[in-house]
């Protein structure tokens, strides 16, 4: 008999079925239990760097919208110093400006500009477009 058919016959008995799927057995809770391991850290390595990623966003956003507060105030603030007639038109222009270059811009011509007219066409222009306007009136062009 050859040691093929030996360890072929080994195989057939009882006791060695049991250590094979004992060892079976055991591959397989070692390799869940590393699987699990490796799901695990990758899953936190995963989770802290779309957390951060949130974070960072969330606090641009915030930055964001606090510098425009603040400089919604400002503007505000120099407008009514400067030409307190303006200071109602001048909350309703800031609060409408939702970027911040523009109402930093806005806010240099405000401290800047020497009348209160120019000022006022300033402010208009950004305001946003009102619906409960009339209508312009109708023009006649000569049809009948």
């Amino acid at each position: 008999m050859s040691l093929d058919d030996l360890i072929a016959e080994l195989k057939q008995t009882d006791a060695a079925r049991a250590l094979i799927q004992e060892g079976r057995q055991e591959g397989l809770q070692e390799g869940l239990q590393q699987g699990r391991q490796e799901g695990l850290q990758e899953g936190l390595q995963q989770g802290r760097q779309e957390g951060l990623q949130e974070g960072l966003q969330q606090g641009r956003q915030e930055g964001l919208q606090e510098s425009l507060q603040k400089n919604r105030r400002l503007l505000v603030d120099i407008v009514s110093a400067r030409f307190s007639s303006l200071s109602e038109l001048a909350a309703l222009a800031a609060t409408a400006i939702s970027d911040l270059d523009t109402l930093l811009m806005l806010t240099g011509q405000a401290a800047t500009l020497p009348d209160a007219e120019r000022l006022r066409a300033l402010l208009l222009a950004h305001l946003p477009a009102s619906d409960d306007q009339p209508p312009s009136a109708p023009t006649d062009h000569g049809s009948r």
